[in-house]
């Protein structure tokens, strides 16, 4: 039983989450066993900067000056200064305690002290500002020195006194005289008669009734020290004559009653003053502001300690001495060997295999790989870079992870679409034979639930750019312009119903072929300056201008053709695939005439996928559009 496992009230250790996040840092408070058998610890949480938002991040680089550490400090320094950085906060949690992972320590850095010294130590960590996870903002834990003349006292000028008065008023006050001519049998004789007033004074007073019903209830109110004192009070005024302050404490036939706090609250109120004791302590003034606005603070302090004399704190003291039984001041925790979900597989003596390496050093070998946030994610870090990654929340040096979770500034601007394409292409480190055998290993965890801090970053890009990594190849279907021109000169193929089924294959093509040949080259010079000027709009919206030249070549040869060539120009029109006189005006000679309908159709038609990109060289990028 060694020491590191055996931890105490006060330890700062790391508890594990998640599998996949990094630890989480926390001080134990207080280590208490459940009826179960097992412990659970309440302990005081730490955030990281990667858990606050960017301009609190500012706020806090603001205040500490971290990046004026010094001229010569290197970036990488600076990165992993920020690493441990943590930031306090009152906010109180109960964990299990079997989920903890280790020791740390954590220290309350003071100007005194570089900022670099925490990096040579291990598991080591500072804080300087406290944050409130509810209102979402930061102070300093410590009070600061008030410099400035808004903090100094105004002196007046000296004036001397002409004359010295002595003004008696502002001297104490005297409520007691030792030298009096009475006994201490007399006392207790007054004292006696001033508790009989007291309990008579009560029962006409109807509050008291309806809360103190009982004679002996009233008799107890009676002769506790509010009574006692005022009845000395009044004695002193009466220059220590008891007649004479009998006649003062019951004038008229009616006692003068005096309550103290206990008979002026209500059963409602003591229980609020109860509830906020056990959450507040002593702290009178927050209790006030937060459960008794409408009472003094002098009427809280003399409240509680009235209140100590009840038998509510009595049963209190018992429940707490109950309770403190259960309380553990230490815990032995064995350490943690089941083996990580997030373990992608073992190394191969293959390079191909792991010839992308690190994600954070350049080691390209290792005895198992980890990888970062979902299982989807490409982002793979060897065994050294993973433990630095769960203790610390990032990577050593600056990496695609660390610039994806970097804070957004406050004035934000758009990547341009090369900066994006170059980090989709630096993301894909693994290969396909990589994401293959991390789909068939036996040691990824389907079941792990990933949330959503498993990635280490708040920022939702990162997300955004791993779902982007895809392992099948994606297709669409793209109707020619060939296509487009017969669909609209043969009005009985019902273009649109067929359009609802893309990819049902068309067995009437030759009949459709040679439906539409006869009604092109029967074109008006109205309806071919109509069907240009149709083709040449749609060749402008898709910015595929070449494709609008060769359709205004092709009608503007069929319109001259038709105006001054008789019927066997025709017939050598009707005679040339129709493929063959869009793309290429000199009627260059194919071998099949179903290439100018189809046009890559028939390769996606069936199976679904596209299998010869060069087959459709006249794509547009109104994929699956038809006209």
């Amino acid at each position: 039983m060694t020491s590191n496992n055996m931890y105490r009230v006060g330890d700062f250790v790391y508890f594990e989450v998640a599998a996949a996040s990094p630890y989480h840092i926390r001080k134990i408070e207080e280590l208490n066993k459940t009826p179960t058998g097992a412990v659970e610890a309440k302990v005081v949480c730490f955030y990281r900067r990667r858990d606050l938002s960017p301009n609190l991040i500012q706020l806090a680089d603001k205040h500490q000056k971290l990046g004026t550490c010094g001229d010569d400090t290197q970036p990488d320094i600076l990165h992993q200064i920020h690493h441990r950085e943590l930031f306090l906060s009152r906010h109180l949690e109960t964990l299990p305690a079997t989920h903890i992972r280790g020791k740390c320590i954590v220290t309350l850095h003071t100007e005194t002290e570089p900022y670099h010294i925490y990096l040579t130590k291990d598991d080591t960590f500072f804080f300087q500002l406290v944050y409130d996870p509810l209102q979402k903002t930061l102070q300093a834990d410590q009070g600061s020195i008030r410099e400035g003349p808004q903090y100094q006292a105004e002196i007046e000028p000296y004036h001397p006194l002409l004359e010295y008065s002595t003004d008696e008023s502002t001297h104490e006050q005297l409520l007691w005289r030792p030298d009096n001519n009475l006994t201490p049998s007399d006392l207790d004789s007054y004292l006696l008669l001033i508790r009989s007033l007291a309990t008579l004074g009560r029962s006409f007073y109807p509050p008291h009734i309806l809360r103190q019903p009982n004679l002996t209830m009233s008799a107890a109110a009676a002769a506790r020290d509010t009574t006692h004192q005022f009845a000395l009070d009044t004695l002193h005024s009466a220059n220590y004559n008891i007649s004479q302050a009998l006649q003062m404490l019951a004038p008229h036939g009616q006692p003068i009653l005096k309550l103290d706090e206990m008979e002026q609250w209500s059963a409602s109120e003591g229980n609020l003053f109860e509830e906020a004791l056990e959450k507040y302590g002593k702290c009178f003034y927050e209790i006030q502001n937060d459960f008794l606005p409408w009472k003094y603070p002098k009427s809280l302090v003399e409240f509680y300690y009235m209140w100590k004399t009840t038998d509510h704190y009595v049963q209190q003291k018992r429940m707490k001495a109950i309770e403190a039984e259960h309380h553990l001041k230490q815990v032995y925790i064995p350490n943690y060997n089941k083996p990580n979900p997030a373990v992608l597989y073992p190394v191969t003596t293959d390079s191909s295999s792991s010839a992308s390496g690190c994600e954070g050093c350049p080691n390209l070998t290792s005895t198992l790989w980890y990888a970062l946030g979902p299982s989807h994610s490409p982002l793979k870090v060897c065994v050294d870079c993973w433990n630095y990654w769960k203790r610390y929340g990032d990577l050593k040096s600056t990496s695609l992870l660390d610039k994806v979770s970097e804070p957004i500034s406050s004035n934000p601007t758009c990547a341009s679409s090369s900066d994006s394409k170059t980090m989709s292409v630096s993301k894909t480190n693994i290969s396909i034979t990589e994401l293959q055998a991390r789909k068939n290993s036996p040691t990824v965890s389907t079941d792990h639930s990933t949330k959503s801090n498993d990635l280490g970053v708040n920022n939702s890009n990162a997300y955004m750019l791993a779902s982007k990594v895809r392992t099948s190849v994606s297709f669409h279907f793209v109707a020619s312009v060939t296509l487009r021109i017969a669909r609209r000169l043969c009005v009985t193929s019902s273009p649109r119903r067929r359009a609802r089924q893309p990819f049902k294959r068309l067995t009437f093509l030759t009949g459709f072929h040679k439906d539409t040949l006869p009604l092109l080259t029967k074109l008006t010079p109205a309806e071919s300056h109509k069907l240009t000027k149709r083709f040449r709009n749609i060749s402008a919206v898709s910015k595929c201008k070449s494709r609008g030249v060769a359709l205004h070549s092709l009608v503007s040869r069929l319109h001259k053709t038709k105006c001054s060539s008789s019927n066997g120009v025709e017939t050598a029109l009707a005679g040339e695939p129709l493929s063959m006189i869009i793309e290429n005006p000199k009627y260059a000679p194919s071998d099949t005439a179903l290439d100018l309908a189809v046009n890559g159709l028939v390769t996606t038609c069936d199976s679904g996928s596209l299998k010869d990109a060069g087959s459709m060289p006249n794509s547009d990028e109104h994929s699956g559009k038809f006209i």
